[in-house]
C-alpha cells in the first residue's frame, strides 16, 4: 500500500490501486504470481514458422485512431487464473474477434481446446496449431472436455478458423497498428513489474520494462491518444475486476514492455 500510495501521489500518467494480487507480488523482482512465471526465450520465439515479417501496411494508411470493442468486436475478458497458460487464452480471443470481423458472428470458442491441443505452443506458432492441429477451434458449448486434458478436437466441428499468421515487423509499432487496423492483434509483453499487477487507470509507462524478456500476451484491440500521450487498448486476461474492467492503456511510440517485439495475428 505505501509503494501505491507513493506511486499515485508521484503525480505520473497511470494510478495503481491495491487488488486480488496484493498479498502474492514481489515489490522487487518478477510477479510470478501474476505471470505464472511463464518466460518464453528469444531463441524459441525465433524458430517460429513465420521468421521473415511481411509487413501488415500494405501502403495503406491507418486510421489516426481505433476502438474495435466499439465496432462491436469483442471476445470479452477472461480469467486464465493459475493454470499459467496465457497464450490459449489470447489465441482464442484474437480468433473469436477475427471471426466477427470475417462473418459478423459472435461465436464463444473453446479456451479448453485451445488449451488441450495448442498449451505448449508458443505466440509465434500458436496460430499454426490451430490451423493444422485442430482444424480451427470448436465453440465452447461443442467442444468435449472428456477425456479430459486430451486434445479431443476430432469430437466436435470447428466454429471458426484462420488461413494463417500475420506477424508483425519487430520493434515497428507502425506495423502493429497497421495490423491492429484489421484485426485484433496478439502481443508478447513484460509484464513483471509490480506496476502493471496493480495498474488501475491511465496510461502505463514503467522505464523498468523489458522490450526482450516477454512473460505474457495482451490482445491489442486498438489505440489512441490522450492528453498528448499515445496509446494501445490491450485486453488482459487477469478477470475484470483488474485495471480497466480487464484493459490496460500502454504508452504507444516507445516500445513500451515490448509490446511490439513479438506480435501475431489471425488472417
Amino acid at each position: 500500500m505505501d509503494a501505491i500510495f507513493a506511486h499515485n501521489a508521484a503525480g505520473k500518467s497511470y494510478t495503481l490501486a491495491m487488488n486480488k494480487y496484493g498479498d502474492q507480488i514481489q515489490l522487487h523482482g518478477y510477479t510470478n504470481a501474476v505471470t505464472n512465471g511463464e518466460t518464453w526465450e528469444r531463441e524459441e520465439m525465433n524458430r517460429a514458422r513465420h521468421p521473415v515479417a511481411m509487413g501488415a501496411c500494405g501502403g495503406t494508411t491507418p486510421p489516426s485512431s481505433l476502438d474495435w470493442r466499439k465496432k462491436g468486436v469483442s471476445s470479452g475478458v477472461r480469467e486464465e487464473g493459475q493454470t499459467g497458460k496465457v497464450v490459449p487464452f489470447v489465441l482464442t480471443e484474437a480468433l473469436e474477434c477475427y471471426h466477427i470481423i470475417k462473418t459478423g458472428q459472435l461465436v464463444q470458442l473453446s479456451v479448453q481446446e485451445a488449451m488441450d491441443c495448442c498449451g505448449d505452443s508458443t505466440l509465434a506458432s500458436g496460430f499454426d496449431c490451430i490451423i493444422h492441429r485442430t482444424k480451427g477451434l470448436c465453440s465452447a458449448g461443442d467442444y468435449p472436455t472428456q477425456p479430459a486434458g486430451n486434445c479431443n478436437a476430432a469430437f466436435c466441428r470447428a466454429a471458426a478458423n484462420c488461413r494463417d499468421t500475420g506477424h508483425v515487423i519487430k520493434n515497428n509499432e507502425t506495423d502493429l497498428m497497421c495490423a491492429v487496423a484489421m484485426t485484433p492483434t496478439v502481443a508478447g509483453i513484460d509484464a513483471s513489474q509490480p506496476s502493471m499487477a496493480f495498474y488501475h487507470s491511465g496510461i502505463y509507462h514503467d522505464p523498468h520494462c523489458s522490450t526482450s524478456d516477454l512473460n505474457h500476451a495482451l490482445l491489442v484491440v486498438g489505440y489512441g491518444s490522450s492528453g498528448g500521450i499515445d496509446y494501445w487498448i490491450c485486453q488482459n486476461s487477469w478477470g475484470t475486476d483488474w485495471g480497466l474492467a480487464g484493459y490496460i492503456l500502454i504508452e504507444r511510440g516507445k516500445n513500451t514492455c515490448g509490446i511490439a517485439s513479438q506480435a501475431f495475428y489471425p488472417v
